[in-house]
């Protein structure tokens, strides 16, 4: 990285919950993966309005909450089971199951605990017994540091990143990401990386942690844990390569100066063309869909 992009100064670690740290207004991996893959128009929006979260998502904050801070996952989560249900002679229909349901509910929301269904409660259980009975995958979660997080200044604008798990290994600084998927093999997983731009996260975690430690941003590794959803649970641990973080860290930069240029002209576009051809853009075509055509 030269030393007039992309400079990351005034790296500092924070101990906050993860509702703390997402309520930080500041640039994330997230907030430039959307710039990257949909527009300035819906990064801009997504800051105005916060977004409900989808039953994927909230089960994958329940799945690194069990994982990465499980001390702390009975005072954050509370188990719905309908075994337990006030009338067991009737079914959740039943008016004093629904009453029941509820009061339950109610009272997890006053506590500030989030309510999770049995039956996603022991599937996260099965998955991270899977997990960790894989003594490789195992290795990468042991002897490190989970959820840190950090806050810095990338060429003058505030960031911010929240790193599953750091550690040392073989004499590198490593950093795992664990991702939650319905197809953890090498090719599926590596197709929706990309798509997903994860070597855009992998940049901007190595490079900040490089930054916070002094090093170099190639001494720093970056492995993914995907782990399917379905039994059996199979999990596959990928490193990603460092030119492929280095093609992530020319796209963040990109994503930070079209974030800069837009902040600075008010100019939050959607898929409009910059060159200005009246609101036209060329249709975008497969190179696949050019081939001889037989008559």
């Amino acid at each position: 990285m030269n030393n007039t992009k992309g400079r990351i100064t005034n790296v500092n670690t924070m101990n906050v919950s993860a509702p703390a740290y997402h309520a930080l207004t500041r640039i994330s991996a997230s907030g430039l993966r959307t710039i990257l893959t949909q527009s300035l128009r819906h990064f801009q929006y997504q800051q105005e309005h916060k977004e409900e979260p989808t039953a994927a998502m909230e089960f994958g904050t329940a799945y690194h909450a069990m994982l990465l801070e499980p001390e702390k996952f009975t005072d954050s989560y509370a188990v719905f089971n309908t075994e337990a249900r006030a009338d067991k002679s009737m079914t959740m229909a039943a008016k004093a199951n629904i009453a029941w349901k509820e009061k339950f509910y109610a009272e997890a929301a006053n506590d500030g605990i989030t309510v999770i269904k049995k039956t996603d409660f022991d599937i996260i259980t099965d998955m991270g017994m899977v997990l960790m009975s894989n003594p490789d995958i195992a290795a990468l979660l042991t002897g490190g540091k989970r959820e840190m997080t950090f806050v810095f200044e990338i060429d003058g604008i505030p960031g911010k990143a929240r790193m599953d798990y750091v550690l040392r290994r073989n004499g590198r600084v490593v950093i795992v990401d664990l991702k939650t998927t319905t197809d953890a093999s090498p090719r599926a997983f590596g197709s929706s990386s990309y798509k997903m731009r994860y070597h855009v996260q992998a940049a901007w975690y190595s490079d900040i942690l490089a930054a916070h430690l002094c090093i170099d941003p190639d001494e720093v590794s970056f492995i993914f844990i995907a782990q399917e959803k379905d039994a059996p649970y199979v999990a596959q641990a990928y490193e990603v390569p460092l030119h492929v973080v280095r093609q992530g860290r020319d796209e963040y930069l990109a994503a930070l100066a079209a974030f800069l240029y837009a902040g600075e002209n008010d100019d939050w576009r959607g898929y409009e063309n910059p060159d200005e051809r009246g609101g036209l853009r060329d249709l975008w075509f497969p190179e696949y869909g050019f081939q001889e055509v037989a008559i």
